[in-house]
């Protein structure tokens, strides 16, 4: 449970690499986030559509073999904005107005509205990690929110929401070309001094939290600390293979060390996950600091498909290593550096393995005995 003076209130407090280091080490020393001396750190990647519970099965696969899960370089989002208090804050105020607008509606309504209530408050998340705003574009997020609430569970009010919506976006787009064509005429070397004096000397270039992520992860890598890296293998045009488009790039910059990589794909039936994001939903909002993190329960099908196909489509790549290796002729890596574990997270204590149920032998076969830190 996070401490009041542990959360941030602007996107600036997070610009810091040493305050990044803090949140995703949880104020470890350098030193206890590396491998003992001679050894590979490890880099753990974990997948899963979220509320699945990887950080639980990764703990507990982690503890089997005498790795200490809480000795690694955590790097998740969720880290990032939990600690903001300004999230907590207005997420929880989101929550409540909701909660108001449902119990005027009748009861039949109330029943068919749980997905869609879930999926409304979910559209805060994106908009904060995304955002270079210092206020996490909070203010703005939450006026649109506001709205949608107001007419939630009335088919008539919100039709009649979306199509004034349309409207307005549709002005809004026609004027921003219209001031974009404007403004680049009027960018002459005066106007430019003008600005520099107004603006650009007391303002402060901020990066998204999405991109710390990166900064830190970076970082993590820089340094050769074992890493566990909670991410979803999303199925988009542009990064089709996130591990060889994002990951390796940083980890064959560092000649210095070379990890060991594990990708692990945790799974669970659709409905379980939903059942779980509802218990950790209430958990959130029972904490000291209340807050809520929603997730659209519309989209677990698809995380839990786009993660599959994910996964199957990095291990081919990566146990089949001609291609990456004509990509990167001077690659350290080898296709046995890679280990890939597919395992399931019921709801109960029996655990039920897809694929690689001898997870244990392949971690040994891997590290050795030795790799206790």
């Amino acid at each position: 449970m996070a401490r009041n003076e542990e959360l941030c209130l602007k996107l600036e407090n997070f610009q810091n690499t040493n305050t990044v280091f803090k949140i995703f080490s949880k104020k470890k020393n350098v030193s206890q986030l590396k491998p003992p001396t001679g050894e590979n750190p490890i880099f753990v990647i974990v997948i899963g559509a979220p509320g699945v519970g990887k950080t639980t099965k990764t703990r507990k696969i982690l503890g089997e073999i005498d790795i200490n899960y809480d000795n690694f370089y955590n790097v998740s989002l969720d880290s990032f904005v939990e600690k903001i208090r300004p999230y907590r804050n207005t997420s929880k105020k989101l929550y409540n107005n909701l909660q108001n607008r449902i119990s005027t509606l009748s009861n039949e309504n109330k029943s068919k509205l749980n997905n869609s209530a879930a999926a409304l408050l979910s559209e805060l998340y994106l908009p904060t990690i995304m955002s270079k705003n210092t206020s996490f574009s909070l203010p703005k997020t939450t006026r649109g929110l506001k709205k949608k609430i107001e007419v939630f569970g009335d088919p008539i009010s919100k039709a009649s929401f979306n199509a004034k919506k349309s409207v307005i976006e549709e002005l809004a787009k026609k004027h921003k070309s219209t001031l974009k064509k404007t403004k680049a005429k009027e960018n002459n070397e005066e106007n430019e001094g003008k600005e520099g004096k107004e603006g650009k000397e007391g303002k402060k270039s901020l990066i998204c939290l999405n991109d710390i992520l990166k900064k830190g992860l970076q970082f993590g890598i820089e340094n050769g600390l074992n890493i566990i890296y909670d991410t979803t293998l999303n199925q988009d045009k542009k990064n089709k293979n996130k591990i060889q488009k994002e990951i390796m790039p940083m980890l064959e910059s560092h000649k210095t060390h070379k990890y060991s990589i594990i990708i692990i794909l945790i799974t669970a039936d659709e409905k379980i996950i939903q059942e779980r994001i509802k218990c950790r939903h209430f958990e959130m909002l029972a904490n000291n600091i209340p807050y809520s993190r929603a997730i659209n329960p519309r989209l677990t099908k698809k995380f839990i498909e786009d993660n599959k196909i994910g996964f199957n489509e990095t291990e081919k790549y990566f146990t089949n290593f001609s291609n990456y290796s004509k990509i990167n002729p001077m690659t350290n890596y080898k296709s046995r550096d890679f280990k890939f574990i597919e395992i399931s997270n019921p709801p109960t204590s029996i655990n039920n393995y897809n694929k690689n149920n001898n997870y244990r032998h392949t971690f040994k076969r891997l590290f050795g005995n030795s790799n206790k830190f």
